[in-house]
């Protein structure tokens, strides 16, 4: 009778630890599971929080764009730019191609309260070719060259009023600007690498450069500045069939020259003009040249 209780008891005390290990690594499991959901759940969180995230300088821009009714009967301004000096800092002005930054400053300002908006190169192209309208208040900002006094004296003044250039750099000159920081409000594009000096004929290189000289130039300027470097700006503003050519078998979709006037429906997206900007620019002149 005895040995017969302490079996029993034994059965009950192994059915018992049976239930508590099972118990014990279902709840391990269970909790695994619980812990796998919540991390996938903060993965997706994260996921869509990297989806949702637009530079604020991209989500301005985007707002100012829905702020103006869309058109295709105005010409876009695209403004051209060079250096900049400061008064109040004792520098003068080497040439009419110079900005004062305060002006700068007040035409940046006047774009930003009156919410200009900056297209998408891939929108210009679009407006010239006739399959869409931009805003009415559009307008591009080009500098030539990429000196050190626009990054010095004009970066700053966009970085305060959230508002986009393009840097047409020459990548031999000043590749040590063309960096990420800068690219939060500089858009880089290329004024080549080596050619912005005279060819054969005293005129700008491009046009007596071999087809494979040219080439390599393009294709050395986009390697510095990335495969976003489609646009085009002509040194001296010269151009001829050839230099047409090589761009677009480079996969340019742009070129500018420094012909005057305003972007329109219709023209040769490879030979398109600018609105010179000079050093006796008024306000009143500026509002003129953008309206």
């Amino acid at each position: 009778m005895k040995k017969k209780i302490i079996f029993i008891l034994f059965i009950i005390g192994l059915i018992g630890g049976i239930i508590y290990f099972s118990n014990t690594k279902l709840n391990k499991k269970t909790e695994e599971i619980a812990e796998a959901k919540t991390e996938e759940t903060s993965n997706n969180n994260n996921v869509e929080v990297q989806k949702e995230e637009i530079p604020e300088m991209k989500k301005i821009n985007n707002e100012r764009k829905l702020l103006s009714e869309v058109t295709t009967k105005r010409g876009l301004p695209v403004l051209m730019y060079h250096f900049f000096y400061d008064e109040s800092a004792g520098e003068t002005a080497r040439d009419n191609n110079c900005m004062e930054i305060k002006n700068f400053e007040a035409q940046i300002k006047y774009l930003a309260e009156n919410n200009y908006y900056v297209p998408e190169w891939e929108e210009v192209v679009d407006f010239v070719n006739g399959k869409i309208g931009l805003p009415e208040k559009s307008v591009i900002i080009t500098v030539d060259d990429g000196d050190e006094s626009f990054f010095r004296l004009a970066v700053p003044v966009l970085r305060k009023y959230k508002f986009y250039a393009t840097s047409f750099v020459v990548t031999s000159w000043y590749s040590q600007f063309v960096t990420e920081e800068n690219a939060e409000v500089v858009d880089f594009q290329s004024h080549s690498d080596n050619m912005h000096r005279s060819g054969k004929d005293g005129k700008g290189a491009i046009l007596t450069l071999s087809y494979d000289e040219v080439c390599k130039d393009l294709e050395t300027c986009r390697a510095i500045i990335g495969e976003k470097c489609r646009v085009f700006c002509y040194p001296f503003g010269h151009y001829n069939e050839n230099a047409m050519k090589e761009l677009r078998d480079c996969n340019y979709i742009m070129a500018f020259t420094v012909e005057g006037g305003r972007v329109e429906p219709g023209m040769n997206c490879l030979k398109l003009p600018r609105v010179r900007m000079s050093k006796g620019d008024t306000l009143n002149s500026f509002i003129n040249k953008v309206k």
